[in-house]
Parts: C-alpha cells; structure tokens; sequence
C-alpha cells in the first residue's frame, strides 16, 4: 500500500494518497463514489503531483479522530461517530462496494469540532492490504481515545455487544448505537418520569442502576402504551396493485435480487441498486441511488445526494415504473399490557 500525505493550506486540511510504484489506483471507484455522493465520504479526485498520479482528499476544517480523542470526547460523541460511520458503511455496499476500501482508522477519519460530522476516506487503490476491519476499528477506538464519561460507561454496552456478536451485522449495530443514544441522552418524559427500559439489539436492558430515578406508576406505564404508535408504510406498484411493506430503515429497490430489498422485475428501465427508501425518527425519505433513468416524487426529479419527502398518497417513479406512497398510524392494541 502506498502513503498518504496530510498539507495544510488556506482552504482547510488536504490528504494525498501516493501509491507505490506498481499499484494502480481504481478510477471506476473514483468516479462511482464522486457521482454517488455519500454523505461522509471525504470529497475526492485523481490529480498529478510533482509528476505522479494521486489521489486528493479535501477535508476542510476537520481534524483527525485520533487528535479529537486524544483531547478527550463525550460518550455522545462516540455513539453519534459509530452511527455516522455503520450509515455510510450501507450506503456504500447498496452501491456494491465493500467497506474494505473505507479507511476505518482514527488517524483516517475526520471530525468537525463544531457540527460532528465525520468524513472517512475511501482507499482507491487495487491494493488493501492491511486496511482495518469493522470490528478492530472499533475495539482500536474503545482502547485507545479518551472517553469523557459521563455515569454510564457506555463502554461496557458496546464490549458487550462484540462479546456477543463475533462478526458485526452492520444495521444491527447501528440501531444498538442508536437506541443507546436515545435511551441515554435523549430521554423522553411521561408524567414527569423517565422510561427506564430500551432495546438494545435483541436484548430488552433495564439501566435503573445508572439514571437512578423511580420506576414508571402503573398509570403512567398505561399511558405510554396509549401514546405508542405503530407505523406502516408501503408502496403501492401501480402496474400490479402489489403492496410493498417498507420494513427497514433503508430498503433498496432495485432489479438485482443479490443487493436489493426489493426486486422490481420485468423493466429493463429500472437499475440494478436504483433507489432507497429512508427512516428517520418516523418520517419517510427517498434518494436516487445514481440510478440511469432516475427517480421521481411527484413529477420532480430527485437529484443527487438530495432526499425528497415521501407523503402519504405522493406518486413515486422509478425509471418508468410507478407506484404510490402510503403512510399508516395504528394505534397498539391496549388489551396486551396488562
């Protein structure tokens, strides 16, 4: 594997990825990745310096995980960087590109002190050798930067999960990482008291021990299970009236039954990954995964990286294959409680 150079200039931070005589660097990633635009991949390009052909990696303002972590981050911190990072993992094999070629290491990614945003760097060269795995980046950064707990030691959460789990499911992890956070840093009040029990993967934890406050009342436990709403969101295939269950927070569609939720079969407009359908604290987005003949909400072309809002009754187009949106609120049968 080659070397990668860190300058700093007047427009931020750059890194230049020189490969070793020999080693060729993947163009058709390049570009692939470029036009995808996914979100947290550090903006790229192929250039030549003092004579040779490199990569470029623009990263602005952002500093390294490894000078970040030195200094100390918040368990917050932490649990929004691994969410951040098992997001762009998906997106990135929803494109058919491994994660080996992300470059899951603290000096290789990059985070803004301000907004938290990460930027990883994606290798692009035909030569991987050495490149970190999921489970080691993880366990590099549970060992070696410096957490700034607050009483929850969400170390201990996260090591117990790897214990468990020998090899990462990645949106596994992800909804562990973000029913975490939400449990412990964004508690929700009914009554005047705090749920005291999530669901952390597939085990239900209760962390009474660590908030230390009162169990729900019987009453209040009633009036949770009231407020709780169960959500079904589908799309209807206008040509077959068949109804398609959203049932994941980023189901794909596609004509490649290898890589999609969702297999839309006989049109040979439609790509192989050509959309995906998001789910983000219970609204409904749709983005164009650079598919050829594009996709559409309501007649408006979706572009880019851009997400458009789905909305119960919009039209959908995919290609020239059409379908509806619909978005359904069930209340959850009370008589189960108790």
């Amino acid at each position: 594997m080659g070397k990668y150079l860190i300058e700093q200039n007047s427009n931020g931070m750059e890194v230049y990825y020189e490969p070793y005589f020999g080693e060729q660097l993947c163009l058709q990633e390049v570009e692939q990745i470029g036009s995808s635009h996914i979100e947290g991949i550090a903006p790229m390009e192929i250039m030549e310096r003092e004579g040779t052909q490199v990569v470029r990696y623009m990263i602005g303002t952002k500093k390294p995980l490894e000078a970040l972590g030195n200094n100390g981050m918040s368990e917050a911190e932490v649990l929004n960087m691994f969410i951040q990072i098992m997001e762009m993992i998906l997106q990135t094999e929803a494109l058919g590109i491994g994660v080996s070629n992300l470059l899951l290491d603290k000096k290789c990614i990059f985070i803004d002190k301000k907004t938290k945003e990460c930027s990883v760097l994606f290798h692009c060269s035909d030569c991987k050798t050495g490149l970190p795995g999921i489970e080691v980046f993880i366990k590099s950064v549970l060992e070696s930067i410096q957490i700034n707990y607050n009483q929850y030691n969400v170390t201990k959460y996260i090591e117990q999960y790897l214990e468990e789990n020998k090899q990462i499911n990645v949106i596994d992890f992800k909804e562990y990482m973000v029913n975490m956070k939400n449990q412990l840093f964004e508690q929700k009040y009914y009554s005047g008291q705090q749920s005291l029990s999530c669901r952390l993967g597939d085990k239900s934890i209760q962390i009474e021990e660590l908030l230390e406050i009162a169990a729900p009342t019987l009453a209040t436990a009633k009036m949770m299970e009231e407020e709780t709403v169960v959500h079904k969101a589908y799309l209807v295939r206008c040509a077959s009236n068949e109804q398609i269950l959203i049932t994941k927070s980023m189901f794909t569609l596609g004509s490649d039954e290898t890589k999609v939720d969702y297999v839309i079969k006989g049109n040979g407009a439609i790509s192989r990954v050509h959309a995906m359908i998001l789910i983000r604290e219970g609204n409904y987005f749709i983005k164009d995964l650079d598919s050829t003949n594009h996709t559409f909400v309501n007649r408006i072309l979706v572009k880019g990286a851009k997400e458009m809002d789905l909305l119960p009754g919009c039209s959908v187009i995919l290609g020239n294959e059409a379908f509806v949106f619909y978005y359904e609120e069930e209340q959850k049968n009370e008589d189960l409680l108790f």
